[in-house]
């Protein structure tokens, strides 16, 4: 026991000898440094430190202007976003006025067609018929010189109401004619009156005819013009916006075969997104899916997303400015809630949904009371 002692304090004794040595090389090296200049040290460090005061001011001034310019790109995007929103509104209201034009038109290409056909066969008709009065006069017709019947085609009148008074007159003769020629008459006559039939059916198809081509004339001249200077004036608005977002947009009014064909028109929208690239029409595989969203979109989700109060205050206000300008522009706005001292115009309607479980039956609510505690209520 007594030698584990001893065996343990001349382990301690070796410990505190190496510690004095260590303490005492320490010493020794500390003894054998130059001085250290306290005062010009001190300057350094006090001149460093201005350095990097400026250096941090100026950073901070810098993430200052990128923020406030970061804000104001965010903005002018949701702008013209919105207002391209506005313009592929008017583009679909314009489409629907457009689908009804053409099927009114249809419907009258329709008529027409029905009255060609009838012309055609009344025209058909009117040639079987002229075949078989040319059979009955030697296959020679009036202004024939050798017309077999020359004469007595020169000897009727050229009036309609004196020939129709002969046609009269011979029909008296021939009723009284013997009953031996009663079948010859009767052909006679049924061959009269489908010739006078005729006649009147191709006058009157041409008749029809011409009325349906003045009509169609002057329907287009009403929605054609129109639809042309509306087409132009939405090109113009759509350009603009894309050009804004450092691209390229037209709207054209796309015929494909003559002008009367009606159901090949179309609106062709053509985008270029990059710089120096040539239009291209939208198309589904012409474009990737985020260039047609940009140029067909019709909703806007978390609109003031990453803005403060200020520009969401600004954002709403315009938001009202540009959808009260004309009177087919409609924006819905879902939220949650809004800031408060918001100007509201004639034409914005708001609707308050009051639902969920808690909600109490719309019997029991006091609006007296309700709006008494919103006037007193003070935040």
């Amino acid at each position: 026991m007594k030698r584990k002692q001893i065996n343990d304090n001349v382990e301690r004794v070796k410990t505190i000898s190496a510690q004095i040595r260590l303490q005492e090389s320490k010493v020794h090296h500390i003894q054998n440094e130059p001085l250290v200049q306290i005062d010009v040290e001190k300057k350094k460090c006090e001149r460093e430190q201005r350095e990097v005061v400026v250096q941090q001011c100026a950073a901070q001034r810098e993430l200052c202007h990128l923020m406030k310019e970061l804000q104001k790109g965010i903005v002018d995007r949701e702008l013209w976003t919105i207002r391209l929103d506005f313009s592929r509104i008017e583009i679909v209201s314009q489409e629907a006025t457009l689908r009804e034009l053409r099927n009114e038109l249809n419907n009258v290409q329709a008529a027409l067609e029905n009255i060609e056909n009838l012309l055609t066969r009344a025209k058909s008709n009117a040639k079987e018929k002229l075949l078989e009065a040319k059979r009955t006069c030697n296959n020679k017709l009036p202004q024939d010189p050798d017309f077999p019947y020359k004469d007595e085609f020169n000897d009727l009148p050229s009036d309609l109401r004196q020939l129709q008074e002969l046609c009269i007159e011979l029909q008296t003769r021939i009723d009284c004619m013997g009953a031996n020629d009663d079948q010859i008459v009767k052909e006679f006559e049924n061959r009269e009156r489908l010739i006078a039939k005729l006649k009147v059916d191709v006058s009157s198809s041409s008749e029809t005819n011409k009325n349906l081509v003045e009509k169609m004339n002057k329907i287009k001249s009403k929605w054609l013009p129109a639809l042309e200077k509306l087409l132009n004036d939405i090109n113009r608005s759509f350009g603009n916006m894309f050009s804004k977002l450092g691209c390229a947009g037209e709207i054209r009014l796309e015929k494909t075969g003559s002008d009367e064909d009606y159901d090949k028109y179309g609106v062709g929208i053509f985008v270029s997104f990059r710089g120096g690239e040539q239009l291209q029409q939208l198309t589904r595989h012409a474009q990737s899916g985020g260039e047609r969203a940009l140029c067909t979109a019709l909703c806007v989700d978390e609109i003031n997303q990453g803005m403060d109060a200020v520009n969401e205050r600004k954002m709403f206000q315009l938001l009202v400015k540009v959808t009260t300008e004309c009177d087919n522009s409609q924006y819905f706005l879902l939220t949650p809630k809004l800031l408060r001292h918001l100007q509201f115009g004639e034409s914005v309607m708001i609707h308050t949904i009051m639902n969920g479980k808690q909600i109490m039956n719309y019997k029991q609510w006091n609006v007296v009371k309700h709006l008494e505690n919103a006037h007193n209520y003070r935040p």
